[in-house]
């Protein structure tokens, strides 16, 4: 049998009536994914067919962007730091079978139907997840300054890179806080 379509069967056997129980509805299935709707969260299944044959779940709310890796979510309520691990079978219908029944298993400990965006463990992923995007940002622009700083070093561009670099200094590494001081002094020698 086709793989997606024994994904598809495990999540809609080990927890669609389960799901059902607590006010779910099937929502939405598409290649790879099928999504579950109740009043209070979204809960996504998806099948990477394409990619990497992996399957997760992720936890999502209605008007917003983010959603949250349910495996993680699991664990933030059950104060656990690292994923456990669980025995691999090589037969693909076993191990999507017994990942729906572990999910199966967790859903009913931490009442997943209960777990609405204003929860504290949401709120806390929400705020974790934002601070990983601006550091990310931050990084990206930080690379992007240190690009332009390169590039001119290379062109002798001096004044370029005073101007770069005139409210920039603290945040780059030494080598570059160098090269703005080196900058400064060719210019002044140029006047």
């Amino acid at each position: 049998m086709d793989k997606e379509l024994l994904f598809k069967q495990a999540v809609s056997t080990k927890l669609g009536e389960y799901l059902a129980e607590f006010g779910y509805k099937q929502a939405h299935v598409y290649k790879g994914l099928i999504q579950f709707q109740c009043p209070n969260n979204n809960l996504i299944f998806i099948y990477e067919w394409n990619q990497t044959q992996t399957f997760y779940c992720s936890l999502g709310f209605d008007g917003e962007l983010q959603d949250y890796p349910v495996d993680l979510v699991i664990r933030r309520i059950k104060n656990e730091n690292k994923q456990k691990g669980f025995k691999i079978s090589r037969d693909f219908e076993q191990r999507v079978n017994d990942w729906a029944a572990t999910l199966r298993r967790q859903f009913s400990e931490i009442k997943i139907e209960n777990i609405s965006k204003q929860a504290e463990v949401i709120r806390q992923l929400r705020e974790e997840l934002s601070e990983q995007t601006r550091s990310y940002n931050r990084e990206l622009e930080l690379n992007q300054i240190k690009f332009r700083i390169d590039q001119a070093w290379h062109k002798r561009d001096y004044k370029s890179i005073v101007k770069i670099l005139k409210n920039q200094q603290y945040e780059l590494p030494a080598s570059y806080i160098k090269k703005f001081e080196i900058a400064k002094k060719k210019m002044d020698v140029k006047s």
